[in-house]
């Protein structure tokens, strides 16, 4: 059974989908593999016997071990890395409070609030904002998100 396009649950469905719309010579030549390893990519492993751990399944691994060991800026960082380029961000699905306190990470989203609000202050002095100052405030804006998201963690586990 092939996937519903856009319905990506598992990492094969991804490369049948990648192998209908751009054609596995392409894929092939892309991934400097042969055709039969890209069809195995897409091939369902509970309906076929010949499938192959493809490149998805190979990072969803590493970076499920380096959050195991707790190196979960690394993850974020490589997730940045696939989606920014392409316009996207990733959020994770639950920011722990690092502080374990809502006054502590109270102190932490004003020091990220007040760190955005100078860089767009000075982006602004033009009265827009040009793609090097955007590419400049992003991170920093990403910062606030974060330290608020550790914040409603800190609030929902009830720690003062």
């Amino acid at each position: 059974m092939r996937p519903i396009p856009g319905h990506i649950t598992r990492s094969f469905h991804f490369f049948a989908a990648a192998q209908r719309l751009l054609g596995e010579e392409y894929l092939a030549s892309l991934w400097k593999r042969g055709v039969a390893t890209i069809y195995r990519w897409g091939a369902n492993p509970d309906t076929c016997d010949d499938t192959g751990r493809n490149p998805l399944d190979l990072l969803q691994i590493t970076l499920s071990r380096l959050e195991e060991i707790g190196r979960s800026d690394l993850v974020e960082g490589a997730l940045d890395l696939l989606a920014e380029p392409l316009g996207y961000r990733v959020e994770a699905r639950h920011i722990r409070s690092d502080k374990n306190s809502a006054t502590r990470e109270v102190l932490d989203v004003n020091t990220a609030l007040g760190q955005v609000a100078q860089l767009l202050n000075d982006c602004l002095a033009d009265g827009r904002i040009d793609d090097d100052e955007r590419e400049r405030l992003m991170p920093v804006a990403v910062k606030l998100v974060r330290q608020a998201s550790e914040l409603l963690d800190a609030i929902q586990k009830g720690r003062a």
